[in-house]
């Protein structure tokens, strides 16, 4: 689910600098829903991990709004 989290990721900022930016926003609206149920499903073993999850989340809210 993390690949396909990044891939959209990708996918929106690829849309963003071709200036599609009705696509880069629901692109980074899907990155950013699959990255915050990837958090939810984490047990919080990997700390690192969730804290650069966190901040890609964050940031796709940020790009969206």
């Amino acid at each position: 689910m993390l690949s396909k989290a990044l891939s959209k990721a990708n996918t929106a900022v690829l849309l963003d600098n071709a200036e599609n930016f009705e696509g880069a926003i629901e692109a980074y609206q899907d990155a950013c829903e699959l990255l915050q149920y990837v958090m939810l499903r984490s047990n919080g073993g990997d700390v690192e991990k969730y804290k650069l999850l966190e901040i890609v989340s964050d940031t796709c809210g940020t790009i969206i709004s």
